[in-house]
This record gives C-alpha cells, sequence and structure tokens, in this order.
C-alpha cells in the first residue's frame, strides 16, 4: 500500500471517532431603518448667514449571524444608504445639494449568551 493510501485511511478512521460536535447555527435577516444627515463643517466656513436643511432618508440590507460557539458569533451586513443636505443663502443667492448613496459593510463580533430563540 502507497503512503498516501494509507495516510488517507488513517484520516478517515481518525475523523470517523472523532466526537461529534454541534454544527455552526447560521440565522438571517433584513434591516431597515432611517438615517439623518446635515453639512455642519459646510455652514461653519460660510461668512453669510445660510439656511441649511438636513434630509432624512432611509436604510435598508441584510445581516447573517454566525455562532462559532455558546458565547461568541460573528454578524457580517450589507447595508444600502442613503444621505444628504441642502444649504442655501437667500443673500447670496446660492444653493448647494449634497447626495449620497452607498453600500456599508459592517463586521460584528458578538460576545455573550441571547436567550431569544
Amino acid at each position: 500500500m502507497s503512503r498516501s493510501l494509507t495516510a488517507f485511511l488513517v484520516v478517515v478512521c481518525l475523523l470517523g471517532f472523532a466526537p461529534t460536535s454541534r454544527a455552526q447555527q447560521v440565522s438571517a435577516g433584513v434591516k431597515a431603518g432611517l438615517t439623518s444627515a446635515h453639512l455642519p463643517g459646510v455652514t461653519d466656513a460660510i461668512e453669510v448667514p445660510v439656511d441649511e436643511e438636513g434630509r432624512w432618508s432611509g436604510t435598508a440590507g441584510v445581516f447573517v449571524t454566525v455562532r462559532l460557539n455558546d458565547l461568541v458569533a460573528f454578524q457580517p451586513e450589507a447595508l444600502f444608504v442613503a444621505k444628504g443636505a441642502t444649504v442655501s443663502s437667500s443673500a447670496a443667492s446660492y444653493s448647494l445639494k449634497f447626495d449620497a448613496r452607498y453600500l456599508e459593510i459592517p463586521l460584528f463580533a458578538r460576545y455573550g449568551r441571547s436567550n431569544r430563540p
């Protein structure tokens, strides 16, 4: 018998007698919420009086929680975020509109027990 076949059989035998561990628990879900944005740095730099209007917009995305053991879990998320604001001045007759849409990917490590199902 060749050495590679012998090593393969040894590994298969050892894995067959290894104690079974709990499978990783994976859960997924959907998130939604609101965001509010302002431009405070821009209004501080302008010397004429300005009207700043923040914008409310939505956030939506998905998440997956992978429990690594009883205490630790890993939770990556993918969130679509829209933010923006408008700055205008009647004295200088200008208007500045800021609009941003982007994908946020936060990676969370969770520690602790959960009583939720």
